[in-house]
């Protein structure tokens, strides 16, 4: 056998172990990203509670954790119910990570891959890491390199993650709005190919791409954000001390927070003007556009939800009735009684008045 068809083949294994164990770990954290997504969509099944603040003489709105919204939609949907969705998302993974690691492999600058393969770096700073639901990595190589070449490694991974988020971007809006479905108990998105089908004849190539600006703001912003701040680091911190590895974790984290708010536009965005009850009043408005929804958000204080999965707090506005702080200008409920099945049962046994479509 030739070299290169054996070099091919082991680059395919490789590529296959590589999906393989991507997937693994998004079934894994699947149910989490799951109830996360509900929560950015605005569904909140329970009030807050009023609760002290530790070595503080104020109080706070606590919200459940994550994990007790997960045995809520277990309890009514049973086990497999915390996978609704999965089989978008691991679709939108594979796509996005092929696309990528095409792309990447098209590195325009062959004289800095040269360099960087005799040179062997050891530290290859992950400038991405899980990001709008995708399991994508990425990595900007010698993190102490002069700045024209780290400016030319963050912008090609800036091109990079455009191709796979767009061309990725249908899955995740199917994925998205079959996890919105708990909601109303709709049934219109049961598997990846009859969701194809029906936003196509309902909304046309467009509704493909519904919430895909915000995704990508978000993730360029991202990468820009890591990039700067890990040169930055490197730049007057030095690599002789071996703090490389803490240095991109906490850039990491600072960009994801950073950037939160525009996955959270995203979600919203993707459910917009699509017929289910999570997207319309009470739970949301109708947008013109992705701009419209960040203002609507950013004034209910509500672009930071879903950020924390423990801790979690209500942020949005409240009002002082008899004492004790309550929530204003936010829908809480309805709460689906176990085993709740279609849309009908919903309105005619939970919702006290027919959730609003226009």
């Amino acid at each position: 056998m030739k070299p290169e068809t054996q070099k091919s083949e082991h680059s395919i294994v490789s590529e296959a172990k590589t999906i393989a164990i991507q997937n693994g770990y998004l079934v894994l954290t699947y149910p989490l990203d799951y109830a996360r997504t509900l929560i950015q969509l605005g569904y909140e099944p329970f009030a807050p509670k009023e609760r002290p603040m530790l070595l503080l003489k104020s109080t706070y709105l606590a919200l459940p954790n994550v994990f007790e919204y997960l045995r809520y939609i277990k309890n009514v949907d049973g086990f497999l119910g915390c996978y609704r969705g999965l089989g978008a998302r691991i679709c939108q993974n594979v796509v996005a990570n092929s696309v990528y690691k095409r792309v990447a492999a098209r590195y325009p600058w062959e004289d800095e891959r040269r360099r960087e393969q005799q040179q062997q770096y050891p530290q290859q700073y992950q400038l991405s890491s899980t990001r709008s639901g995708a399991w994508i990595r990425g990595a900007l190589g010698d993190i102490n390199a002069d700045f024209v070449h780290a400016a030319k490694k963050a912008s090609w991974e800036i091109v990079c993650v455009t191709a796979s988020t767009v061309a990725s971007h249908p899955f995740y809006v199917v994925a998205v709005r079959t996890m919105g479905q708990f909601v109303g108990r709709e049934t219109s998105y049961k598997s990846v190919i009859q969701s194809i089908v029906h936003i196509y004849e309902n909304e046309g190539i467009s509704g493909f791409f519904s919430g895909l600006i915000p995704r990508l703001i978000g993730d360029i912003l991202y990468i820009g954000i890591s990039a700067s701040l890990v040169y930055l680091a490197s730049s007057y911190i030095g690599k002789q001390n071996g703090l490389e590895g803490a240095t991109a974790m906490v850039s990491n984290l600072v960009a994801s927070s950073c950037t939160y708010q525009f996955h959270v536009i995203a979600s919203v965005m993707a459910i917009n003007n699509s017929g289910l009850t999570i997207g319309y009043y009470p739970y949301a408005m109708k947008y013109d556009g992705w701009y419209e929804c960040w203002k609507d958000l950013k004034g209910k204080k509500q672009l930071k939800r879903g950020s924390a999965i423990i801790g979690r707090y209500y942020m949005g506005q409240t009002v002082i009735i008899n004492g004790t702080k309550r929530p204003t200008g936010f829908y809480f409920g309805p709460l689906h009684p176990p085993g709740l099945g279609t849309r009908d049962e919903l309105i005619n046994n939970v919702y006290l008045t027919r959730p609003k479509t226009e």
